[in-house]
């Protein structure tokens, strides 16, 4: 059982010398604890805990909650804003490993939490699609467009749901695209007060150009979407992409837009091969 008692959380952090000897942390540094701060309430972000354990955090005083990571080690705690600043995070599996090495990343206000974002073609244009699970002070989303990846213009905007702790779902069709086309796509996302953020980069490339220099992003990767760029987008399918792991066996994957896949989020950190029409690539999962 995963979920343990107020006296038992107290008792477990009043004597944490006495359980070094059991303390084993998932990473060398430690967990990585990213506070965040929306609509007045309070969560942290836990990363690198021990994978489907139960996470605690304290403050000055104790015991403040609790949550359970998955197995990719990861956890969101909420928590009521007057308790903070937090000092502590514990994660401990039922048998008693234990790890409370933390580094805590200063605490923002998170205007947007994007859960997908795609480019795929359909009837000749471009379609995007984005998804959020909440949304603090947001009026809007600025889609911008790139040949090159590197300098932006922006084609469209899309009304952004202020706030919102639902699941949103959003289109755009860029009209202006067409069959040949190489183009990158990012939202920026504008506050109502006027400040922005940016998504990650979706790609398309309907390009039959061979000459371009294939390249993978984000490399090192976590759980996002994998973009293939150089790599026209009548490729992407999976008679010319597999994905290996170390050992050489085969592993599934989704194709995740015009130009990406979308490997398994449970895979372990380590490293694999991505082959492209007889070309290999390594990956590496942070």
């Amino acid at each position: 059982m995963r979920i343990f008692t107020l006296s038992l959380l107290g008792t477990l952090f009043l004597s944490v010398a006495s359980l070094s000897s059991k303390a084993q942390c998932a990473t060398v540094d430690g967990m990585l604890a990213q506070p965040y701060i929306y609509q007045g309430q309070c969560l942290i972000y836990v990363q690198n805990a021990l994978p489907n354990s139960n996470v605690s955090i304290t403050n000055e005083h104790g015991y403040v909650a609790q949550a359970a990571a998955d197995a990719s080690g990861f956890a969101a705690v909420y928590y009521d804003c007057s308790q903070a600043p937090i000092k502590g995070v514990l994660s401990i599996l039922p048998g008693g490993q234990t790890c409370t090495v933390v580094t805590f990343a200063q605490q923002v206000i998170l205007p947007v939490k994007f859960e997908s974002f795609t480019a795929v073609l359909k009837n000749g244009a471009a379609l995007l699609d984005w998804s959020t699970s909440y949304e603090f002070n947001n009026a809007k989303y600025i889609v911008e467009k790139s040949p090159d990846g590197r300098s932006f213009t922006s084609v469209g905007e899309v009304a952004g749901s202020q706030n919102s702790v639902e699941l949103n779902k959003y289109s755009f069709v860029d009209a202006g695209f067409k069959a040949g086309d190489v183009a990158f796509y990012r939202l920026k996302q504008v506050d109502i007060n006027g400040t922005s953020s940016y998504s990650k980069i979706a790609y398309i490339n309907t390009s039959r150009d061979k000459s371009t220099t294939i390249r993978i992003a984000p490399n090192p990767f976590l759980n996002e979407d994998i973009q293939l760029i150089g790599v026209s987008a009548s490729d992407i399918n999976k008679n010319n992409i597999r994905v290996f792991n170390m050992a050489g066996k085969q592993l599934g994957f989704e194709i995740a837009g015009a130009n990406a896949i979308r490997l398994d989020p449970t895979l372990p950190k380590g490293v694999y091969f991505l082959n492209i029409n007889g070309s290999s690539y390594k990956l590496l999962k942070n």
